[in-house]
């Protein structure tokens, strides 16, 4: 994958590995961790540390003399039993990644990671600089309406569950009292990917381990040609052109 000039689109290389077989019983390499190249490394280097922050869990106090090898390992000794990526978008200097993560700790558990950056600076990309200032508020009521409308309909599918008897009235009950407690209709905005066709925002609603199954799936995607009145011009032609 060639790199143009002004860092307009990013390379790969990968570290790929197994986890600690002795522990996980894994035969083949699951494990495979994204390293970002452009011409720029100074800027490479700064997504490289979000990422290396993003996925092994460190914080601003980890010891960064640690390599990256030594750590990645460590955690797939230790719980990371998978790791995968997706690019979804890589061009006119904006990169979003998409990360796949599984691992053992209690139980094996499963989820994923967004990363959204721009490529000239290095910097964290959020739904701020994608959306337009004076239309912000007008777009969060756009994403909740249309959580609550998924809300809405899981639980009319959950009660047509119960009336066939597929699911228990305690499991049920359960659903409904910790989906209202806990899936409020307000909206976060801070996990999201891009593509050329679409803005997907993630605000699911996990429910926990033992009633994984009983959860709602909340699609909150945005056709980019739906929202244009939305989005910053700019960012809108990067994004489609």
């Amino acid at each position: 994958m060639p790199t143009f000039c002004l860092s307009q689109i990013a390379k790969f290389s990968e570290l790929r590995l197994k986890p600690l077989s002795e522990k996980f019983n894994y035969d083949s390499t699951t494990i495979f961790y994204p390293l970002v190249k452009l011409d720029d490394n100074h800027i490479a280097e700064k997504i490289n540390d979000v990422i290396r922050k993003t996925i092994l869990f460190e914080g601003e106090d980890e010891d960064s003399l640690v390599s990256l090898d030594s750590a990645l390992q460590s955690q797939a000794n230790d719980v990371l039993t998978n790791l995968s990526y997706e690019i979804a978008f890589n061009k006119k200097g904006i990169l979003s990644l998409e990360f796949y993560l599984e691992g053992v700790a209690a139980y094996p558990t499963f989820w994923k990671e967004y990363l959204n950056f721009d490529l000239k600076t290095g910097e964290a990309i959020s739904t701020k600089d994608i959306i337009k200032e004076e239309k912000y508020n007008e777009f969060i009521k756009l994403v909740t309406a249309r959580k609550a409308a998924a809300m809405k309909s899981y639980k009319f599918e959950m009660k047509k569950e119960l009336d066939a008897k597929r699911i228990t009235k305690e499991d049920y009950y359960f659903a409904m009292n910790y989906a209202k407690e806990n899936c409020n209709t307000s909206s976060s905005l801070e996990k999201f990917k891009l593509s050329k066709s679409f803005l997907q925002i993630f605000d699911d609603c996990e429910f926990p381990h033992m009633w994984l199954a009983l959860g709602p799936t909340i699609e909150l995607k945005f056709k980019l040609s739906s929202i244009r009145q939305f989005i910053k011009e700019d960012v809108y032609k990067k994004l489609t052109l």
